[in-house]
């Protein structure tokens, strides 16, 4: 055609204008905010015009508004980054975008970009390495160029996909013996978000769950048998991350003492004794003890840590006298007592002399009647043995001390009779000879 000759136009009904560019202002204080209208047309060289136009137009000078949700201080996996309602109220949201720094660092990467509701993306935290971090969200509306906000997380946040490094049980100790209500414990380390659970089982079963580390829980070991249990701690982060499994520590539930007896050694006893005990078979250590009868002073005699449990007495160290002996036994984790055996240390010989027939005497016949007066004053007078030229004649084991020998087969001449005294304790004496003429020949 002619060619434009000139385009007027004017904004919301106003002052027509001539002019191709149209400026309509956008003061920072927004109170030209809103929607406009701009009316146009242009006329040619020859006069012709056009039919007016029309054109709207937004002016937005505020920026959007948002609520980022917090995913947490501690991230692990892949976590869902939104926000609920962000706002914007001239052109409206156009994306919602969420970034990452290393704390501190400034420098910022973005992870994704929303363009609708519901506003959420996913972060695949395991795409960066543990450690701090800084998050942030950035919000454009569909002004141009675009109103920007953006808003920091709260933070750092600390990322972690890395379990525990270690985890240990740490009481009690291995093999202890334990029963009743029994402490656990144990350690572990995280060196990102920390130590955040410890579960400890026994024997694969949960008895207890703390938190932090060191961590202690108290496990009621009455329910179980007695014997060998195997202890573990199970170790997560905060994170989640987990878990980690300690080595298993051996420890030996107790809840039943043992049993033990003593046996009697004899009611008088000299020189090296034999202590012996019958116990049960959970028994670890046995313990002998002496003391004098009735005064409850106890001294050791040994300690015995090998079945079937013994020790040696050696009265000759003692005066003599009444003993109480007893013995103590453990099985690593309670102890009992043995019933008290009482006990008479002797060892001193008795005395004693013949007394029948007289020195000098003339003896003869089917029956003679050899007599002793034998004392002891400690374990009593057991035995009395008569004996002719060393021979034995007889014993006799009671009071009067005497005993009827027959001669007639003993050949007639002089002779020598004497005793041999033994106390209840097995102490000896042997009185001194009597020399006696025996005459064996009829006439």
């Amino acid at each position: 055609g002619s060619g434009v000759a000139f385009t007027s136009y004017r904004v919301d009904g106003g002052g027509w204008n001539g002019g191709t560019s149209v400026v309509i202002p956008a003061p920072a204080d927004h109170s030209n905010d809103g929607s406009h209208t701009i009316d146009y047309y242009s006329v040619d060289n020859v006069d012709n015009i056009e039919t007016v136009r029309h054109a709207d137009v937004t002016i937005d000078t505020q920026p959007p508004s948002g609520a980022p949700v917090d995913p947490g201080s501690v991230l692990a996996g892949t976590v869902v980054l939104s926000d609920l309602s962000p706002s914007d109220p001239g052109a409206g949201v156009a994306s919602v975008a969420f970034q990452y720094s290393p704390h501190g660092a400034g420098s910022w990467t973005t992870i994704g970009t929303a363009i609708s509701a519901p506003w959420s993306l996913p972060f695949d935290t395991t795409a960066v390495a543990d450690g701090q971090y800084d998050l942030r969200e950035v919000i454009s509306d569909a002004a141009v160029p675009a109103n920007v906000t953006t808003t920091d997380l709260p933070g750092p946040k600390v990322i972690d996909n890395t379990p525990p490094s270690s985890a240990a049980v740490t009481a009690p100790a291995p093999g202890a013996h334990a029963g009743g209500t029994v402490t656990l414990s144990g350690a572990a380390s995280d060196a990102t978000s920390g130590v955040g659970q410890m579960v400890f089982k026994v024997n694969g079963t949960v008895v207890g769950t703390a938190t932090g580390t060191p961590a202690s829980v108290n496990w009621d070991s009455t329910a179980t048998s007695d014997g060998p249990v195997s202890v573990t701690v199970e170790a997560k982060d905060v994170a989640g991350n987990g878990p980690t499994v300690s080595p298993a520590r051996t420890i030996v539930v107790d809840n039943h003492p043992p049993t033990v007896t003593l046996d009697n050694p004899g009611a008088a006893v000299r020189g090296t004794v034999a202590l012996t005990t019958t116990t049960s078979a959970d028994t670890t250590q046995v313990t002998f003890e002496r003391s004098p009868a009735g005064a409850g002073s106890w001294t050791t005699v040994a300690v015995d840590s090998t079945p079937p449990f013994s020790a040696s007495l050696d009265t000759t160290l003692l005066s003599d006298g009444l003993y109480d002996l007893r013995a103590i036994a453990t099985d690593g984790a309670n102890v009992v007592t043995s019933n008290v055996v009482t006990t008479r240390v002797d060892n001193t010989a008795p005395t004693g002399s013949v007394t029948a027939p007289g020195a000098g005497a003339t003896v003869g016949g089917p029956s003679v009647t050899l007599g002793a007066s034998p004392a002891d004053s400690g374990s009593g007078v057991a035995t009395v043995q008569f004996r002719v030229d060393g021979a034995p004649a007889g014993t006799v084991a009671s009071s009067p001390w005497t005993l009827a020998w027959d001669p007639s087969s003993t050949p007639s001449g002089p002779h020598t009779i004497d005793a041999v005294v033994t106390d209840a304790a097995g102490n000896s004496f042997t009185t001194p000879g009597v020399l006696v003429t025996v005459d064996s020949t009829p006439p």
